[in-house]
């Protein structure tokens, strides 16, 4: 009678093995899961897509680091009024204040109209379009660069749903249409301490810093420490508003930055992905499955 109790313990046992197994082996592997959906969605930059948020969109390799920012205070649908024209005029809002003026174009949206009236254009310009030179326009971008190649922009209607998407584009992207207006950011950035952002998606030990840009600043730089009231070190200085630290460690990394004309900003924690520890399934001697893994560096 032992014997039989024994022996349905181990079939038992053996069962639950198989299924936990199965598990380990047969699922996706996340990261590479997740590396499969960043290709996807790289270029452009999408947010509607897949049922993504934005905290899932890659970072800009450009230095429209206000795209960062941008992802970091929505989601992926834009929830004001207006739909595309309330999400252009929230964006330009963002990037500066006063009412704006607005410039009149009215010319087709070719590469070389393009390239011409909007390369200077601040980032977080309005920018209006139409099918034709008359009436109230088609649709508008909230429009952060311009180049001999490529457009930069945040669109905030994106298939009628109001979806936000972040876009790099070719220059002729609307060349089918003309450009009627834009309104730039007007009354310059606040005199403050940086509001900075940050994100690392892969295991590259890098990460990505952004912060909103400060009145009148000629220069950025960057601290970095190991613990939140640790001792700050100067990881660099820079004129742009972005930084990317290649040598971020793997869990929590500290980061402060000061303007040249501003106070230091807050801390901002950023959690560098850990590594997935590799698992084990053996069998105790009774027959039950066991489950061991490496450890991971900075893993709590």
């Amino acid at each position: 009678m032992k014997t039989d109790r024994l022996d349905i313990r181990r079939i038992i046992a053996i069962t639950v093995f198989c299924i936990i197994l199965g598990a380990v082996f047969c699922l996706p592997d996340t990261d590479q899961a997740y590396a499969a959906v960043q290709e996807q969605i790289y270029e452009p930059y999408e947010t509607a897509v897949n049922g993504l948020h934005g905290k899932d969109v890659p970072v800009s390799k450009d230095y429209q680091a206000m795209i960062q920012y941008n992802i970091s205070s929505g989601g992926t649908v834009y929830k004001g009024s207006g739909e595309c024209w309330g999400y252009a005029e929230k964006i330009r809002r963002m990037f500066g204040s006063g009412g704006g003026r607005k410039t009149s174009v009215k010319k087709k949206a070719t590469a070389k109209n393009m390239y011409k009236y909007l390369k200077n254009v601040r980032p977080g310009t309005h920018v209006r379009f139409g099918s034709s030179k008359s009436g109230s326009g088609w649709h508008s971008i909230a429009l952060y660069k311009v180049t001999k190649d490529k457009i930069y922009f945040s669109d905030g209607n994106w298939d009628r749903a109001n979806c936000i998407r972040h876009v790099e584009a070719s220059i002729d992207y609307f060349s089918n249409f003309y450009i009627l207006w834009y309104i730039q950011p007007t009354g310059g950035y606040k005199a403050r301490a940086p509001q900075v952002v940050g994100y690392s998606y892969d295991l590259s030990n890098r990460i990505e810093l952004s912060w909103r840009p400060v009145a009148k600043a000629k220069s950025y730089t960057v601290y970095k420490a190991t613990s939140k009231k640790g001792k700050y070190k100067k990881l660099k200085t820079v004129k742009t508003p972005f930084y990317t630290d290649k040598n971020a460690k793997a869990g929590a990394n500290y980061y402060k930055v000061k303007a040249n004309n501003s106070s230091m900003s807050a801390v901002k924690v950023i959690y560098n992905k850990l590594k997935p520890p590799t698992v084990h399934v053996n069998a105790t001697k009774q027959g039950y499955p066991k489950l061991t893994w490496n450890k991971v560096k900075g893993a709590k």
